[in-house]
């Protein structure tokens, strides 16, 4: 089948779009999972590397 000199008879209709889903339904995490997560984190970050902590490249706090 050729794209370029198609007829009107080799179009296909299009498939009914489906309704979008909510967050908990795409399997995202809520806001304060990744919060918690992103915490967790730098919690790490910090316990493994204090020295560049101290040097300012990564955050001094966290909540």
């Amino acid at each position: 089948m050729s794209f370029n000199n198609s007829s009107s008879n080799d179009l296909q209709p299009r498939a009914p779009r489906k309704r979008k889903r909510s967050s908990l339904e795409r399997g995202l995490a809520s806001d304060s999972d990744l919060a918690d997560l992103a915490r967790a984190d730098l919690e790490t970050q910090h316990r493994l590397w204090p020295e560049l902590v101290k040097k300012g490249r990564h955050s001094a706090t966290f909540r």
